[in-house]
């Protein structure tokens, strides 16, 4: 019996995140779960310890850079690959950033359609994409 996948999915485009679930839930088998800002992020990521963790930028209470430091600096979760996503083009300065940062991936949204996005997070977790 294949080992379900937990991923968390850390935005707060409600029409978004639940394209999203849609895909990684049914056509994936994952196991999905939803955080609408990043102190509701910080708070599912130490409880449910997903395999990983897709995390906009732009989030209300707490940005994306401030969960990723602190997602980082948690020895429970600081293991857990992170794909920051942002909606605004990125500079390779700022990419470079994310990723020194501990981001396994820091990729536009526009960049990549649901399909595209479901592979890259299967190839990181395949350890084919880091």
């Amino acid at each position: 019996m294949a080992i379900i996948k937990k991923i968390l999915i850390v935005d707060d485009d409600p029409v978004l995140s639940q394209m999203y679930k849609h895909i990684f839930d049914v056509e994936k088998n994952f196991q999905t779960y939803v955080a609408v800002d990043g102190y509701d992020g910080l708070e599912k990521a130490k409880s449910l310890l997903p395999q990983i963790i897709l995390l906009d930028i732009m989030l209300p209470k707490i940005n994306g850079l401030d969960v990723l430091e602190k997602l980082k600096a948690d020895p429970l979760t600081k293991s857990i690959p992170v794909v920051v996503l942002t909606n605004i083009a990125k500079s390779p300065e700022e990419a470079q950033r994310v990723i020194s940062m501990g981001a396994a991936k820091y990729i536009t949204k526009s960049d990549y359609d649901p399909r595209q996005l479901t592979a890259l997070v299967e190839e990181i977790l395949d350890g084919k994409g880091e």
